[in-house]
């Protein structure tokens, strides 16, 4: 029960998992899960996801084929077979990424122990086409690809 006045026990993950506090007409306090990445908030009755568990995170662009002067560079080869450098895109046919892999930008992630975590902030921008790597997804798909994250959310009840 740390950290909790209220009796409430829940692990405090400031770092991944961002809990908003909405006080209903009653005035008890309902805390809600929010994706960093997708910005999913989970209505009552629906367990929501992190920005670990969000499916537009399962495919990001791979750190042994970007620059080296990225700040997500590895060195060496990627020996994943089902990294996103080895799959071809269906939107615009060219190999190393697939129509929805997400883009490794320093405005939206950073390094935290090795791996590529998303910047735990709200006020990081909402994903735009920008943050994909095919450059023919735009801003309408990526709120379409958003809005269906968020439909599976809710689907899984």
């Amino acid at each position: 029960m740390r950290g909790s006045t209220t009796g409430w026990s829940y692990p405090l993950r400031r770092r991944l998992l961002v809990w908003i506090v909405l006080f209903f007409h009653s005035g008890t306090p309902r805390l809600v899960m929010t994706c960093l990445i997708c910005r999913f908030v989970a209505p009552p009755g629906v367990q929501g996801h992190t920005a670990l568990r969000c499916p537009l995170r399962r495919q990001l662009q791979c750190r042994y084929h970007v620059s080296n002067e990225h700040p997500f560079y590895l060195p060496g080869p990627c020996l994943s077979e089902t990294c996103s450098h080895a799959k071809q895109c269906a939107v615009c046919g060219l190999l190393g990424h697939t129509s929805h892999s997400l883009a490794l930008r320093p405005t939206r992630w950073r390094l935290s122990h090795g791996r590529v975590v998303p910047i735990a902030s709200l006020e990081v921008p909402i994903i735009t086409g920008i943050d994909f790597m095919c450059p023919l997804v735009g801003d309408r798909q990526a709120r379409r690809m958003v809005a269906a994250v968020h439909d599976l959310a809710l689907s899984e009840r």
